[in-house]
């Protein structure tokens, strides 16, 4: 059962709250008219794990329904960027069809979104104004999520949770999972390690790190070594060489039609994009991982340095602020 102060705050929470909610509706909108083609990519790595295959190349060639609008085309790269845990994460969604499996993501990462709404509120002891949560459901990494079906808030999710988590010494084991497992699913969750490391919590890194490499190391026992060599080649092609494909790439009639319009065997007229990006966080940076290393650890300290007298959870959020910074292909 749940605890009557949940139930309590709960309803408090609906009564003065879920009004600021009502963009869902525009949301479940773009659910229905658009393509996701950052949820494609994540659905073509989950299918080619569930048939054997490496979710870093382009099957297109080979079997049209694996089309990759824009982040693949005839590359011989897939459009997947995300570490070998992801695909293997995803992986159930590849049985669906692709409609239904894009609907039902985007929906949970709504709802998570709407979890961590719930648990900021309430933490702050329902100070948070309302307008503060209308403007995140109508800003830019909400937008990109449901247009491009993205894992923001799911990985964001897990960070703010094992911060909360971490406060507690029984739940730090629990924590250093949560937050190794957001890191090996997307990498830039573990930029708050320098958080940690700020305040001297060493013993929660070191857990963190071994989790990490726990994680790292246990898809490579069914993966193998080519996918993690592929891995780095789709996110280092500088250092470690371009990915190189064995066959002919053939989009079999498939494309995007007046510049928008998605023609693909398996999710027909939807949009590509509706224009909602402005262009990169960090133009200067878009090609340099060492540069947009070296400028968000310098923001990084800004920010720590300014927010040192303010209190520790607002230290915190405001350094999530600064993780994109490190991303040098980040969009705004």
């Amino acid at each position: 059962m749940v605890p009557s102060s949940w139930r309590k705050d709960l309803a408090y929470f609906g009564q003065h709250y879920l009004i600021y909610f009502l963009p869902v509706t525009f949301l479940v909108y773009l659910i229905l008219e658009s393509y996701q083609i950052d949820f494609r990519s994540f659905y073509l790595a989950g299918k080619s794990i569930l048939e054997g295959l490496d979710p870093y190349l382009n099957y297109v060639g080979l079997r049209p329904e694996f089309y990759g609008p824009v982040n693949s085309e005839t590359a011989p790269f897939s459009g997947f960027r995300y570490p070998p845990l992801a695909a293997l994460v995803l992986a159930p969604l590849g049985k669906l069809p692709y409609a239904t499996a894009k609907a039902l993501f985007t929906l949970a990462m709504i709802a998570l979104l709407g979890v961590l709404s719930f648990h900021l509120v309430r933490r702050s002891r329902f100070t948070i104004p309302g307008e503060a949560l209308l403007f995140m459901m109508v800003s830019f990494p909400v937008l990109a999520l449901v247009e491009r079906g993205q894992v923001d808030s799911l990985v964001l999710y897990l960070t703010v949770l094992a911060y909360w988590l971490s406060q507690s010494r029984p739940w730090r084991g629990l924590a250093a999972f949560l937050l190794a497992f957001a890191g090996v699913f997307k990498v830039f969750p573990l930029v708050v390690l320098i958080f940690y490391g700020v305040r001297r919590q060493w013993r929660f890194i070191a857990y963190t790190l071994a989790w990490t490499v726990g994680l790292w190391v246990g898809p490579y026992l069914y993966l193998g070594r080519s996918v993690y060599e592929n891995f780095y080649r789709r996110s280092l092609p500088a250092y470690f060489g371009e990915i190189a494909s064995e066959w002919p790439m053939d989009l079999h009639g498939q494309g995007i039609a007046l510049g928008k319009i998605v023609q693909s065997v398996d999710a027909d007229d939807l949009l590509v994009t509706h224009d909602f990006v402005n262009g990169f966080m960090n133009p200067l940076l878009s090609s340099s991982p060492v540069g947009s290393l070296i400028v968000g650890t310098l923001l990084a300290g800004l920010i720590l340095l300014v927010m040192q007298r303010r209190p520790l959870d607002f230290q915190f959020y405001a350094f999530l602020n600064v993780i994109n910074f490190f991303n040098p292909v980040s969009w705004i």
